[in-house]
């Protein structure tokens, strides 16, 4: 179309904004029906969006006609021990109005990610629908490529019944006494992830506060954590939260429980722990009222199928770009 813009996305755009994101929420949702309904309605996905660009740092571009919206892109900057200097397009951030060729996000992507490159940010992170496949593939073609999945279960819709126990193990709720024990499985996600082929950083001196932080979800009263023991010894764990819901959560819905932490010692995997952990818990989660649970895994980790296998659907994925930072002076 020859009369398109891209210009800033200034706030004057919201209205039309949220009536495209409420579009494109209607297609998310015909791919996997467990997402969040609410956000279909305009108005709120409006705030979703508004709620999204006043936080710190978002800048966007829009393709505009004339006084139409035809797309838009919003990504926020964030400066992080583990990601530098890194730019994060959410859920909200982006939309075309229907009938747009893909190509037009690839087009507002370039007018946006000049500006971080311009800035010094070379990680660019986007959280786009699984099931969207054309945005998928677009982010594709702009070098990005997967590195995280969010994925839910349908609780209503499990076999949680009791089965039968691996032999030689026991699974209980953490009590206070067990503040050690989850110390030390505090480094079980990142040893493993800090393998081939992951190869997630984990940075050295962050090890106390991680030891800290598993301790101290004994005395949680929102955490709920699941031990495994396999002969006596300490041998996995799970531990849940309620989602903490806002106005741009856009993936969660009502009555959802989190998946927080799952993890299995490396010399007694392959026995079953996992998922009875994980079915223990889902039974308990949908007992206490919850009829959805979230979790989160490395697409890149061997054990990346395991979730799927206890039925968790992915929903939501994140793509990452890594610019050669050499352009900031090799051009």
């Amino acid at each position: 179309m020859r009369d398109l813009q891209i210009i800033p996305f200034d706030y004057s755009l919201l209205v039309q904004a949220g009536e495209l994101l409420a579009m494109r929420h209607i297609r998310d949702r015909t791919a996997h029906p467990l997402l969040p309904s609410s956000f279909e309605e305009a108005s709120l996905a409006e705030k979703a969006l508004a709620a999204y660009c006043y936080r710190p740092n978002t800048r966007g571009v829009a393709a505009v006609h004339g006084s139409s919206l035809l797309g838009y892109l919003i990504g926020e900057l964030v400066i992080s021990p583990v990601w530098g200097r890194s730019a994060w397009i959410r859920p909200p951030g982006y939309a075309l109005a229907p009938g747009q060729d893909i190509e037009l996000l690839r087009h507002l992507y370039a007018a946006l990610a000049e500006q971080w490159v311009h800035m010094g940010v070379f990680f660019h992170f986007a959280q786009v629908a699984a099931g969207d496949v054309p945005v998928v593939d677009a982010f594709f073609r702009l070098s990005f490529g997967l590195e995280q999945v969010h994925a839910l279960a349908d609780l209503d819709r499990l076999d949680l019944s009791a089965a039968e126990q691996p032999v030689g193990v026991t699974i209980r709720r953490s009590e206070i006494d067990d503040r050690e024990t989850l110390a030390d499985m505090s480094q079980i996600i990142w040893q493993h992830y800090a393998q081939a082929p992951v190869w997630g950083i984990h940075l050295p001196e962050e090890e106390l506060e991680h030891r800290l932080e598993y301790a101290s979800l004994v005395a949680d009263p929102e955490a709920i954590v699941w031990l495994a023991f396999y002969r006596g010894e300490p041998a996995g764990m799970q531990c849940y939260f309620p989602v903490e819901y806002a106005a741009d959560h856009m993936y969660a819905p009502p009555d959802c429980i989190e998946l927080a932490v799952g993890c299995t010692k490396a010399g007694y995997r392959g026995l079953g722990i996992g998922q009875a952990l994980t079915r223990r818990g889902l039974a308990h989660a949908r007992e206490s009222g919850y009829h959805r649970c979230l979790v989160d895994w490395r697409s890149t980790s061997p054990y990346s199928s395991f979730w799927t296998e206890q039925g968790f659907q992915p929903i939501l994925y994140r793509l990452v770009r890594r610019v050669d930072n050499r352009i900031a002076w090799g051009k």
